[in-house]
């Protein structure tokens, strides 16, 4: 009989959202009691009904979905009972995987319901799933949601990875590496989980490996990208040793690739360059960043995605470094200051994005591009005067920013030196020269390369 009223209910409440509408708050409220009660009685006496916990979890699983439900549940004691009816029927993976969901979604966005979670044993329940199901991945995947949305601090974090958490992730992971499902779901718990446990627990699960491998096999599956590039990044800024670990593993190959599968996608590219800024210090990265191939690849998938401004931010960062560490004169080439053009000119009014861009430009030689052969090519000689207007507007956006000024007054110094730049600046020589003596009157310092620019204009 009870195991038939479940089942009632089970079905009852496969719309939740309708059937509040239609029965109201008090039908649901003792339906929960009734449920929560009855897995009690089951518990107390000791007796294995699975079935009955198995539809009484899908009914809490349905009704977990609205929010109003969610409050009845956990008033009703719901996260004890869940936990508990969990912990006595471990080899049921209809049970576990339905408890996971539950547990995660009662947690949500509300830090007191995850901590009630963590009070209740939901840690414990949720290693012994791993262990209990390391080849059910449907069950795995729901376990690693719940436990990711456990580590909302540095203990909790902590003390998940102390009980085993990074190491059994990373055993699933390895054993159900073709798995997509649960490599995404793997990937995005370790980026909650691992950002700042300790080392020698990172160390002893060989997560680098583990998320090179998932990238190298998944290498189109954008979202597994995004995860393990959003992880590979968390773990680089961890520390000095940190970069070099990743680097042994080939994580470079993989970061490249992912430029290359995933250059039209935003959420892909921002880790993706955000993680070659970090390994750039490594002798490998740096080599890679001035290879004409692996400019050419990132200039291009900026360029394309210019409009978003964090790829523009990231991709000004990522140029900035690859112009520092080029000892050609040709610095990112005529791709890289074309795609720093737009992301000015489409970003002016973000500061950041100015200042970096006058930085990039007041290091390049743009006398490698302005010979007397490029003044023939309509398109080189349209973003270098292109180039001049975004400086021109940098300085004018943000008179009171020192290092735009210093870094816009030194590019147009840079190309004042050169006769073939002559042509260039004096289409703006009217505005040019109502912005330098500006940024005279502010920035003494700034008079002698802004008195060399006026001085050559005014020559021709």
């Amino acid at each position: 009989i009870v195991t038939a009223g479940m089942a009632i209910f089970a079905n009852t409440f496969s719309n939740p959202v309708n059937v509040m509408e239609v029965l109201g708050e008090k039908i649901i409220d003792i339906v929960v009691d009734v449920v929560n009660t009855t897995f009690y009685k089951c518990l107390n006496k000791q007796e294995n009904h699975p079935r009955i916990f198995e539809l009484g979890f899908r009914t809490l699983s349905r009704l977990s979905t609205d929010d109003s439900c969610r409050d009845v549940i956990v008033n009703h004691g719901g996260i004890v009972a869940v936990v508990d009816g969990m912990m006595a029927n471990l080899e049921n993976a209809i049970i576990q995987e339905n408890g996971c969901n539950i547990l995660r979604r009662l947690g949500g966005n509300d830090l007191e319901m995850k901590l009630k979670i963590v009070e209740a044993d939901g840690v414990d329940v949720f290693i012994h799933i791993m262990v209990s199901h390391g080849e059910k991945a449907n069950v795995l995947s729901e376990a690693f949601q719940a436990l990711s949305c456990l580590s909302v601090d540095k203990t909790s974090r902590n003390f998940i990875a102390q009980q085993g958490g990074v190491m059994l992730i990373a055993n699933s992971m390895r054993m159900l590496a073709d798995n997509v499902e649960l490599q995404d779901s793997g990937l995005a718990a370790l980026c909650n989980i691992a950002s700042d446990v300790e080392e020698d627990i990172l160390d002893a699960s060989d997560i680098y490996a583990v998320v090179n491998d998932s990238l190298e096999r998944h290498a189109n599956e954008a979202a597994i990208q995004r995860q393990g590039l959003a992880l590979l990044y968390n773990l680089s800024i961890r520390g000095e040793g940190m970069p070099s670990k990743l680097m042994s593993n080939g994580c470079l190959r993989n970061i490249i690739k992912a430029v290359e599968n995933h250059t039209r996608n935003p959420q892909v590219l921002s880790p993706a360059l955000s993680m070659l800024i970090n390994l750039s210090d490594t002798v490998e990265c740096g080599k890679a960043l001035v290879e004409e191939k692996t400019v050419n690849l990132i200039t291009h998938a900026i360029t394309l995605n210019v409009e978003n401004l964090k790829i523009a931010i990231v991709g000004c960062n990522i140029l900035s470094v690859m112009c520092q560490k080029s000892s050609s004169k040709r610095k990112n080439g005529f791709g890289g200051i074309e795609a720093v053009v737009y992301a000015m000119m489409i970003h002016y009014s973000s500061e950041y994005v100015q200042d970096l861009g006058c930085g990039i430009l007041s290091c390049c030689s743009s006398h490698s591009f302005m010979s007397s052969r490029a003044l023939l090519d309509i398109d080189m000689f349209d973003i270098i005067c292109k180039m001049v207007e975004v400086i021109l507007s940098a300085m004018s956006g943000f008179p009171r920013n020192f290092q735009v000024q210093n870094n816009a007054i030194m590019a147009l110094s840079n190309m004042s030196k050169f006769e073939e730049n002559i042509a260039v600046l004096n289409t703006e020589q009217a505005r040019m020269e109502i912005v330098l003596n500006k940024t005279m009157a502010r920035f003494p310092e700034c008079q002698r390369k802004c008195k060399e620019v006026l001085e050559v204009m005014v020559a021709v």
